[in-house]
C-alpha cells in the first residue's frame, strides 16, 4: 500500500513512498493463539558477568530500550546470578564460551494457563572468533567505527541483545520488513560518529499486537539510513528468515541510483559509500521514517547539506515537508533535493532531521537524525 506524502515547500517533493507491510510473527503460538507472558512482564536475572561495568550499561540500556516501547509489556533485570541453566524454572541470561551459535534465546511454556510463557533464557557466546558476519567479536558501546557494519572490527552487543530480548518477549524473526527481528546488526540509529541498536517500530508493533497498546506510553518519531532490501536470509529452524537490510540510496532524479566513488564503499555493510553528484543537480535522497511510539503523528522534517556526517539544524538547510507517519509501518521514501550550486567539490551529507522544528514532545530526540554520503565534482 503506498502513501501520498505532501510537501509544504517547493524546493522538493517526495516521490516515492513504500510503505513495508506489517511483518512482526511470533515466536510460538497454540492453535493460532500467540504466546506471551501471563503476567505482561519479562522478569530475568543476569550471571555474574554482567553485575558491573561496561557490560551491566551495555544490558541495562537494552532493557530500557524495551521498556520505551509503547505495549504493556514491562521488562525487568536483575544482576549477580551465580547458578544460571536451562529450563531450572528462572529466567537467565549469562555468557557461554563456544556454544555453536552468536545468541540464542530458549522458551518454556506452561500447560496452565495455556499458552504462557514460564521461562525464557538468553545465551551469548563469550568467544566469537569468525572474522566475517555474524562472529565478530563484541563491542559493549556504539562506536560507529568500530563496528563491523561501518567497517569496524567488532559486532554491537545492544542491537544483538535487543533481537534476543524480543524474542523473549515473544517475537520471531521478521522476513519482509525493515526490523531489528530481522537482521539485527544492520538496524542501527546513525548519526555522526554514533551507530546505536534500537527495538524500531517493526518490534514495537509486534510488542503491541501481543500485549496491547499502552495509553500512557511514550510517542517517538525517527529516521534511519537503513532498509528492507526485499530480501531474506533463511533461519534455521525456518520460520520465514531474517530480513535483509541495506543502507539507503541516492539516486538521480529519474529514478536511478547514482555511481560511488572510485574508492568504493559497500551499500549493505562495511564502509559507507559516497554517491558522485554535480552541483546544482536534481537528486532523490531515500530514508526510511519510523513512527515508534503510540500514536499517528504529523512530522515535519528538515533536509540539509552537512560538512560532516553529523546532521544537525545548524547545516545548510534545503527545505522541509510534512507527512503522517501512522504506527505500525516502517516508510522508506525518496525526497526530491538540488545540491546547492555553491558548494565546494569533495566529500559532503545530505541529511533528514525529523520533527525539526520541536513540535512533537518525544521520548528520544537521538534517533532523529541521519545521513547518507555524496562527492561532489
Amino acid at each position: 500500500m503506498n502513501r501520498i506524502l505532501l510537501a509544504v515547500t517547493m524546493l522538493f517533493l517526495l516521490l516515492c513512498n513504500a510503505r513495508e507491510a506489517m511483518a512482526y510473527k511470533f515466536l510460538k503460538t497454540c492453535g493460532g493463539t500467540p504466546a506471551k507472558w501471563a503476567s505482561n512482564v519479562y522478569a530475568v536475572s543476569a550471571d555474574t558477568n554482567f553485575s558491573s561495568g561496561p557490560w551491566r550499561t551495555a544490558l541495562s540500556s537494552v532493557v530500557n530500550s524495551w521498556n520505551n516501547n509503547p505495549s504493556f509489556l514491562g521488562y525487568s533485570i536483575s544482576y549477580g546470578d551465580t547458578s544460571v541453566a536451562l529450563g531450572n524454572g528462572q529466567s537467565e541470561v549469562w555468557w557461554a564460551p563456544n556454544p555453536g551459535f552468536v545468541a540464542a534465546t530458549y522458551t518454556w511454556l506452561a500447560t496452565s494457563p495455556p499458552c504462557r510463557y514460564t521461562e525464557a533464557d538468553i545465551v551469548f557466546n563469550s568467544t566469537p572468533t569468525l572474522t566475517t558476519p555474524p562472529g565478530y567479536p563484541w563491542i559493549d558501546t556504539p562506536d560507529k567505527a568500530n563496528i563491523f557494519t561501518y567497517g569496524g572490527n567488532y559486532r554491537s552487543f545492544q542491537s544483538a541483545a535487543i533481537h534476543e530480548f524480543g524474542h523473549a518477549g515473544g517475537l520471531g524473526h521478521t522476513a519482509n520488513t525493515y526490523s531489528v527481528m530481522g537482521t539485527e546488526y544492520t538496524h542501527l540509529s546513525t548519526n555522526g560518529s554514533i551507530a546505536r541498536g534500537y527495538v524500531g517500530e517493526d518490534a514495537s508493533a509486534g510488542m503491541v499486537a501481543l500485549y496491547g497498546l499502552w495509553p500512557n506510553g511514550p510517542e517517538d518519531v525517527a529516521v534511519v539510513h537503513w532498509r528492507w532490501d526485499g530480501t531474506a536470509t533463511p533461519d534455521d529452524p525456518p520460520t520465514g528468515g531474517y530480513s535483509n537490510h541495506c543502507r539507503t540510496r541516492i539516486f538521480s532524479s529519474a529514478g536511478t541510483v547514482l555511481p560511488l566513488v572510485s574508492d568504493g564503499g559497500n551499500p549493505c555493510y562495511g564502509k559507507e559509500p559516497s554517491y558522485i553528484v554535480s552541483r546544482g543537480q536534481t537528486v532523490l535522497l531515500e530514508l526510511t521514517y519510523e513512527n515508534l511510539g503510540k500514536s499517528t503523528q504529523m512530522i515535519t522534517n528538515g533536509y540539509y547539506l552537512s560538512a560532516d556526517s553529523t546532521i544537525t539544524t545548524a547545516d545548510q538547510f534545503l527545505g522541509g515537508n510534512s507527512f503522517a507517519i501512522a504506527r505500525n509501518t516502517a516508510y522508506t521514501a525518496t525526497v526530491q533535493l538540488v545540491i546547492p550550486t555553491n558548494v565546494t567539490s569533495g566529500y559532503h551529507w545530505l541529511g533528514a532531521v525529523v520533527d525539526y522544528i520541536g513540535a512533537i514532545k518525544e521520548l528520544h530526540e537521538d534517533n532523529n537524525a541521519t545521513y547518507v554520503g555524496i562527492w561532489v565534482q
